[in-house]
């Protein structure tokens, strides 16, 4: 059995045409009749099948089963029937190019129905007709034969054409003259032509017109040419190009390539990784499956990127893209676009022009460009970047999904101001535009020195400030503030937030909530406000303030200060030991109301708390503390590595350790004390007011007691202790002291040891101590004393008073009226300055040997004083040897200059000054109305007066010698019920601790600093009246106990001869029994008689150093009352 296999059109299923078998006549041929098959939209060259036919026989016939034989087999899509009839219809064809034909065809039909439209055997005429061209459609005008007996079994194989031009299974290159097996030649039907490059690497060039290409598999190349062509790549890697018209081209599966050049072309690029690029034109591009790459080019294109990682440039004019799934990245270009990122994480730009963005889902970028751009990022955290020159530009974040949307202004040539006016909303200005957010949780400023203020958003902002030196204002809601590089002022605001300064030297402030400070880099100043806030200073020398809350601050590397605020919580501080390692805990606050007390526990660490205001803390790594403006208490009694404390304003006690401490006491009456052991050396400063410093015994102590009246005890070691400003009281103690008074009144005490003592100026009181002391008492009249040792003692300027004391001591007195003060068992002393010039007759400086004795106990006279010099022949400089065995040596004085009593006097007569009262048996009455013959009352009773006289001092006089100023008595001091003056040689009774009387001189009294008595440098002008009684005695002047004048030599030898004599005579009047024999002046005290009291040395006050325990006499009950005292009357 033979088959044959013909193409054929298939026709479709009618109903059967041959009703009766048993002729050769299709009876119902007529129902095709007007029949149209095809047509433009669904053209037969589209619908050529495949038919088998068998022939049963081997005779060349394919036969029906009409007229009773045995009808053949017709398969179609693989199904079989019989061979039914078969009939010739005269038809009407047009072809694909719209030609038109007049032609006879063969139809068959199988017992079910199915309909084909065969063609002729080979070589008929009929085939040409058929096959010349491609045929759109046929129509079936007329029956021209009813034969259905059968068909040739050589019917013609390919009669018709296709319409498509095929490609072979190679490689082929399809020009616009190829002609492919079949005879379907390109461009041959009017250039829209249908091209199956099929499989191979093919290149197609279907030029001018509507072309219909199918790439195949392969990497085929595809030119549509002119017209408005359909380009299909097929599989495989294809590059398409539509030219000019608008062309549609698909990429399907492969990495294609597709251009649609001129005309408003549609590019779909399918699965792979496909570049389309829309060119000149209105173009579609869709990328579909893949990472694609989509261009549009200039013309209003519309791009949408599909699946994958796709990349859509719009480039000129007012383009739409989209980038669809897959992280995406799109650009507008030039021109007012609506560029979308879809789902995915997208970068969007609008490029130039007044475009519109949308990221959709994902964590999109959008770079709105130049112009007056909308930018909505959509759901998720969403990213939108500026750069100069963009517009008026309005931001939506978006809410959905994972939100943080971030502003960034980073790459901003100028600062920008940000403010937010609502929740996540606000306005973004600055000189390259304008910027209204909404829906925003994150900023990036410039670099420059921006602006922000958060203060009207209720929800937190993550803000990054860059570069510059910044100023921002947080929001309400817990925010996360990054000052970056530059000098930054970030206030945090409301809420629970999170600030890094960052490098430069930034104010970081806390704001409510419980915030974490970080000052990053460079000298911060942070605080903390309210909430329990952790500070970190980092690098740099910080400051760092606590506030309300129980606070964490941690001071990091360098020097860093702790403003430490009262009315806080309980805080912890942390110094830090990185860098320069010098912390501060400072609580001098200006809001203070409490002192505090600060207690060391161990080196660097201890506690503090407020005396009358809440607020505690923990120190660690502390090297320093500031104190308050009230009386705190520092103490660092268990440190070892030294401590510096300055207590700033207030009554503060401080009290430091073994190490080297540096203690200040500021402002107040401050008590200090450095510390303990021998380890450190210590630097103390009393500061302003009247302090109380007590060096260690370590050596090397530096003691400064600023202004004020301060008292400094040195210690046992070498101290360096100065007094500085107002009366100041220092004490050296052990070892080899320099102690300077410098301004104010001073009171120096050397102590053990070697010591320097500087009086500096003002009227000071220098004592040596022991040792082998150089003692200078600067500007002032000062009292010098050099106690034990060889001492060196300069007066200086000033009148001043020196006293060798003990051992061999050298005095210089220097300018002024000098008095030089020998002391009992002082030993040889050496004067190397001593003024013999004469004024007023005596000497400008004196010797005072009041403390000085006999053997017999006696004061010494100046028979009792041996002269020789030091050369032992009367040239050397003289030497005066007093009874007891002191010596002194007068450089540049001759023996001779000193010899006899005149050149040994001394000025001294006890006085009183005009106005003072006494005590007279019939009541009070004026000094200067009492005469010779009147009655004053004294200790052993009333007495009469046998001399009386008077000296006045001027202004000159008091100017020139200023140590005869009187000296003042407050009321109450010695008894006395008014303020009294009296002369600096006048002597006050005064009983002693143990119980004895003894007459002090109201100088000496002046001088050991008693309370209420002091020079009367105020007085310009003074005139003294004396009074000399029978016997010495104790009067009352203004009820104070003081005595009458005695006529010893020294008082004597200043008054004019005139006066000596008349006092002589009343001596002798009273005295005529002892006054017999008696020729020289000199004599009369021991023929007057001794005094009441003994006169007290200068040794004996300061035996006592405290004058209180002297008491004076004027105190005890009046004259006329019973006596209670031992020695009185």
């Amino acid at each position: 059995m033979a088959t044959n296999t013909m193409e054929v059109f298939y026709l479709g299923t009618f109903a059967d045409m041959d009703t009766n078998e048993n002729d050769y006549v299709a009876e119902n041929a007529g129902n095709l009749v007007g029949q149209k098959f095809g047509g433009s939209g669904a053209p037969l060259y589209n619908n050529i099948k495949s038919l088998t036919t068998t022939d049963a026989d081997n005779d060349g016939v394919v036969r029906t089963n009409s007229g009773g034989q045995t009808g053949e087999q017709l398969t179609y899509n693989g199904v079989s029937s019989t061979f039914d009839s078969i009939v010739g219809y005269n038809a009407t064809i047009t072809y694909n190019d719209g030609t038109t034909g007049n032609v006879v065809v063969v139809v068959m039909q199988d017992a079910a129905g199915r309909t084909f439209l065969a063609p002729w055997v080979a070589g008929h005429a009929n085939n040409t007709a058929l096959g010349i061209k491609p045929i759109q459609s046929i129509k079936l005008d007329s029956i021209n034969a009813n034969n259905n007996i059968g068909s040739s079994i050589n019917q013609e194989k390919n009669a018709f054409l296709d319409g498509t031009v095929n490609g072979t299974s190679g490689n082929d290159t399809m020009g616009t003259s190829y002609t492919d097996a079949d005879g379907t030649k390109m461009n041959a039907y009017g250039g829209n032509d249908t091209v199956d490059a099929g499989a191979g690497n093919d290149t197609v060039d279907t030029g001018s017109g509507n072309d219909l290409v199918y790439g195949g598999t392969g990497n085929d190349s595809i030119h549509g040419g002119m017209g408005n062509d359909t380009i299909y790549g097929g599989a495989d890697n294809d590059t398409l190009v539509g030219d000019e018209g608008d062309d549609a081209l698909y990429g399907d599966a492969g990495a294609d390539l597709l251009y649609g050049q001129e005309g408003n072309d549609a590019l779909y690029g399918g699965d792979g990784n496909d570049t389309l690029r829309g060119e000149v034109g209105n173009d579609t591009l869709y990328g579909g499956g893949g990472d694609d790459s989509l261009v549009g080019g200039t013309g209003t294109d519309v791009l949408y990127g599909g699946d994958g990682n796709d990349q859509l440039y719009g480039q000129e004019d007012a383009d739409s893209l989209e980038g669809g799934a897959g992280n995406d990245y799109v650009s507008g270009g030039t021109g007012n676009d609506t560029v979308k990122g879809d789902a995915g994480h997208d970068s969007v730009y609008g490029g130039d022009g007044d475009d519109s963005l949308y990221g959709g889902i994902g964590n999109d970028s959008l770079y709105g460009g130049t112009g007056n751009d909308r930018l909505d990022g959509g759901d998720d955290s969403d990213y939108f970047k500026f750069e100069d020159g963009f517009g008026a530009d309005i931001v939506v974040g978006g809410e959905g999904g994972i939100d943080f949307d971030k502003i960034d202004l980073s790459q901003l040539s100028n600062p920008v101001t940000v403010s937010y006016s609502g929740n996540e909303a606000g306005a973004i200005t600055g000189s390259s535009g304008s910027i209204s957010f909404s829906q925003i949780e994150a900023i990036t400023t410039t670099s420059k020195d921006d602006y922000f203020d958060g203060t009207m958003s209720q929800n937190g902002v993550t803000l990054d400030l860059g570069a510059g030196n910044d100023t921002a204002f947080g929001t309400n809601g817990n925010d996360s503030i990054f000052g970056g590089a530059g000098d930054d002022y970030i206030d945090s605001w409301g809420g629970t937030d999170t600030v890094y300064g960052g490098a430069g030297n930034d104010t970081v402030l806390g704001g409510a909530g419980n915030d974490l400070l970080h000052g990053g880099d460079g000298n911060d100043v942070m605080q903390g406000w309210t909430g329990n806030d952790t500070l970190y200073g980092g690098a740099g020398n910080d400051t760092l303030q606590s506030c309300e809350g129980n606070e964490l601050i941690d001071g990091g590397n360098d020097a860093d200060t702790f403003l430490i605020t009262q009315s806080g919580g309980q805080d912890t501080i942390l110094g830090g030991g990185g860098g320069t390692d010098d912390d501060t805990l400072d609580f001098n606050d200006e809001n203070a109301t409490s002192g505090v007390t600060v207690t060391y526990s161990a080196n660097e660490q201890g506690t503090y708390s407020f005396s009358s205001a809440s607020g505690s803390g923990y120190f660690y790594d502390i090297e320093a503390v500031n104190g308050t403006e009230f009386a705190d208490n520092i103490n660092a009694s268990n440190t070892t590595t030294g401590t510096e404390i300055n207590a700033g304003a207030g009554n503060d006690t401080i009290v430091g350790g073994a190490g080297s401490d540096t203690l200040y006491g500021g402002l107040g009456d401050d008590s200090i004390y450095g510390g303990t052991g021998t380890g450190g050396y210590d630097d103390l400063y009393g500061g302003d007011g009247n302090d109380k410093i007590h060096s260690s015994d370590s050596d090397g102590n530096y003691t400064f007691g600023g202004a004020g009246n301060d008292t400094v005890y040195g210690g046992s070691g070498f101290d360096s202790v100065e007094g500085g400003d107002g009366n100041d009281v220092l004490y050296g103690g052990g070892g080899g002291d320099i102690l300077t008074g410098d301004q104010g009144d001073d009171t120096i005490d050397g102590g053990a040891g070697n010591d320097v003592i500087f009086g500096g100026e003002g009227n000071d009181s220098l004592t040596a101590g022991a040792g082998d002391d150089v003692v200078l008492g600067g500007g002032g009249n000062d009292t010098v004393s050099g106690g034990d040792g060889a001492d060196q003692l300069f007066g200086e300027g000033g009148n001043d008073r020196l006293t060798g004391g003990a051992g061999s001591d050298t005095l210089t007195g220097g300018a002024g009226q000098d008095t030089f003060a020998l002391a009992q068992s002082g030993g040889a002393d050496t004067v190397t300055d001593f003024d013999m010039t004469l004024d007023q007759g005596h000497t400008v400086d004196q010797l005072d040997v009041s403390d000085l004795r006999t053997l017999s106990g006696d004061p010494v006279k100046w028979r009792d004083v041996v002269v020789t010099d030091t050369n032992g022949d009367g040239t050397g400089d003289a030497i005066l040897t007093f009874p007891e065995g002191e010596t002194v040596i007068l450089q540049g004085i001759s023996p001779s200059q000193v010899e006899g009593k005149q050149a040994m006097g001394q000025m001294g007569i006890p006085c009183f000054v005009a106005g003072t009262q006494i005590q007279t048996p019939t009541g009070w009455c004026a000094v200067e109305v009492l005469t010779v013959g009147d009655m004053v009352q004294t200790q052993a009773g009333p007495a009469r007066i046998i001399w009386a006289g008077a000296r006045s001092l001027s202004v000159a006089d008091l100017a020139a010698h200023p140590t005869d100023k009187p000296i003042h008595f407050d009321a109450g001091t010695i008894g006395n019920t008014t303020p009294l003056l009296l002369s600096p040689q006048h002597a006050v009774a005064l009983q002693r601790p143990d119980g004895n009387i003894m007459f002090v001189r109201a100088r000496h009294l002046a001088e050991a600093n008693m309370r209420g008595v002091r020079v009367a440098n105020g007085v310009k002008t003074v005139r003294y009246h004396h009074i000399l009684l029978n016997h010495h005695g104790v009067l009352s002047a203004a009820g104070a106990a003081v005595e009458s004048m005695y006529p010893g030599p020294q008082a004597l030898q200043v008054l004019p001869v005139v006066e000596r004599l008349r006092i002589a005579a009343a001596i002798r009047s009273c005295r005529q029994r002892a006054f017999l024999g008696i020729t020289n002046l000199a004599d009369l005290s021991n023929i007057y008689g001794s005094r009441a009291y003994p006169l007290a040395r200068r040794s004996d006050l300061k035996s006592s150093r405290r004058m209180g325990q002297w008491i004076p006499l004027g105190k005890r009950p009046s004259f006329d009352e019973a006596p209670i005292i031992a020695g009185w009357p």
